[in-house]
């Protein structure tokens, strides 16, 4: 019945999280009736016992404690906190790829979330301590001054050298009396090629150790602010070896 579930999450309620860490979510991988029988919805099965294995989701304490302050002292109260990796995924995921498989990547500033679907069930997250300010930085040490590095990368990347024309000089506007600069698109789309190649590379070993690389029929989809850089999917897809599409508001 509906109690003996909402009784098994209240046991994984009890669970305490390893010190300085907060859970935040439990997710339900399987239900099982009497070890034997796997269902997706248990409620309506004939058994005498049920079982069922959680992916734990878990979080720094301090940054929590520090955004509940912030709430605090503006006289509001938190009414939760969430994964953003999970909810990313819910926005931008069809059905049909949730349950069939998928690997949601958000390229973010700071890191690079990967999130796993399959079966209708999130299976795997997972935070890469890298993203788009690396990317950043390798354009500025190459001579580009960083108020110029975020425009130049969104209106000239390109996430595959090859597929750019080598003689195209990009101008870099004068900053008070110097000069104005210029650089090669062909080599600031190697710049920006080197770094996501790395990103993509750690994708890959993700969804390696996830346990799912084989289960994912929809492949790879990306998200985030440098998913929109020319021709990342081709380069995810040559890296990956997975179907790769960019998330639009369109389809999800």
């Amino acid at each position: 019945s509906q109690s003996d579930v909402d009784a098994l999450f209240l046991r994984m309620k009890e669970v305490i999280a390893p010190e300085n860490e907060v859970i935040l979510e439990r997710i339900p991988q399987n239900f099982t009736v009497d070890g034997s029988q796997e269902v997706k919805d248990p409620v309506g099965s004939f058994g005498r016992r049920l079982s069922s294995t959680f992916n734990f989701i878990l979080s720094d304490k301090t940054p929590l404690d520090r955004l509940n302050m912030v709430f605090k002292l503006s006289g509001l109260q938190l009414a939760g906190a969430y994964a953003n990796a999970m909810i990313v995924a819910e926005a931008v995921l069809s059905e049909d790829e949730k349950s069939d498989g998928a690997a949601v990547v958000d390229l973010g500033g700071s890191t690079t979330n990967v999130v796993i679907y399959h079966g209708n069930v999130i299976r795997h997250i997972a935070a890469i301590p890298i993203g788009a300010n690396s990317i950043n930085r390798d354009i500025q040490l190459n001579g580009i001054p960083e108020r110029s590095v975020e425009s130049l990368k969104k209106k000239y990347g390109s996430a595959i050298a090859e597929f750019v024309s080598e003689q195209k000089l990009i101008q870099i506007p004068s900053m008070g009396s110097r000069s104005k600069g210029g650089v090669l698109r062909r080599n600031l789309a190697a710049i920006i090629e080197a770094r996501l190649t790395d990103i993509a590379e750690f994708v890959k070993a993700e969804i390696k150790d996830s346990g799912y690389s084989g289960r994912l029929s929809f492949g790879v989809v990306l998200t985030g602010g440098s998913a929109s850089i020319e021709h990342i999917d081709e380069l995810f897809r040559r890296v990956t070896g997975y179907d790769v599409r960019v998330a639009t508001a369109e389809c999800g």
